[in-house]
């Protein structure tokens, strides 16, 4: 059965503790990588660095397209950033699909996306994105940091439909 899982991580160790959940969380399986805050770049680097292979992981990528260039890549998308929830839904609904073999789905900072949107709005974004990632037999991983800017009002609210809250 798929799971929701929220997990906190440090933003000091970042990478290292994302490491650690696509090692522990999803041995064997595709990794979707959903990044709110980073660039696809960075995100390459420093999984890379973590020891996740490159081909491993198809990024989903909302931070780089105003702000950084942009090479065409065969595992990524580029989004016009955090405010298109509905085509962040889109990006990772196609990526499950076309991506072969069993998945786990990373939504990493998802803090962010109360920034840039309606609390209610983005309640039910990731309530519905999760439950469709579920009916397509797919794990999902919400990630938070320690000192994520959003509040701890919308995040105890996410961890209402996660089946389990960890520390990485």
């Amino acid at each position: 059965m798929p799971t929701v899982t929220m997990c906190g991580a440090d933003s000091k160790t970042f990478f290292n503790d994302i490491a650690l959940a696509i090692e522990g969380e999803c041995k064997g399986r595709q990794v979707i990588y959903v990044s709110m805050l980073r660039p696809y770049a960075v995100v390459m680097e420093g999984l890379q660095e973590a020891g996740i292979k490159a081909e491993d992981v198809f990024i989903v990528d909302c931070s780089s397209k105003d702000s950084y260039p942009i090479d065409m890549q065969k595992n990524a998308t580029f989004l016009n950033g955090q405010k298109d929830l509905t085509a962040i839904g889109i990006a990772v609904n196609q990526a499950a699909k076309h991506i072969q073999g069993e998945k786990t789905v990373i939504i990493v900072s998802v803090g962010m996306l109360f920034l840039y949107n309606d609390t209610k709005i983005v309640l039910g974004f990731l309530k519905f994105l999760t439950d469709n990632l579920r009916g397509m037999n797919i794990n999902t991983i919400l990630v938070v940091t320690k000192d994520d800017p959003t509040g701890k009002d919308s995040i105890n609210m996410v961890k209402t439909f996660c089946d389990e809250v960890k520390k990485i």
